[in-house]
């Protein structure tokens, strides 16, 4: 559970790898208004829910490695309108 992200409003950057996460839950950013870079690998991630990212509006860079992800839905990188990099390296997307 990562919902004290939300108590950190001015992180900049999120790094987080090597534990059990397995969902990426929609209310966990919503405070991060000012992060630029999230990195997320080698969890055991396998779903993003819809608009997990959406009030993350400076966001430039995010990678999610190495996880167990193997769809996403058209709605999972709503609101990303600055982001300039994004790796999903690793996962079992399928088309």
């Amino acid at each position: 559970n990562l919902n004290f992200l939300n108590s950190l409003p001015s992180l900049i950057y999120f790094e987080f790898f090597d534990n059990n996460l397995e969902i990426i839950d929609r209310k966990w950013f919503n405070s991060l208004k000012n992060i630029e870079k999230i990195d997320i690998g080698s969890n055991k991630l396998k779903k993003i829910e819809n608009h997990s990212f959406q009030s993350l509006t400076n966001l430039k860079s995010l990678f999610i490695m190495n996880e167990k992800i193997i769809s996403l839905n058209k709605n999972t990188f709503v609101g990303l309108n600055n982001l300039l990099m994004l790796n999903l390296e690793g996962n079992e997307l399928t088309r």
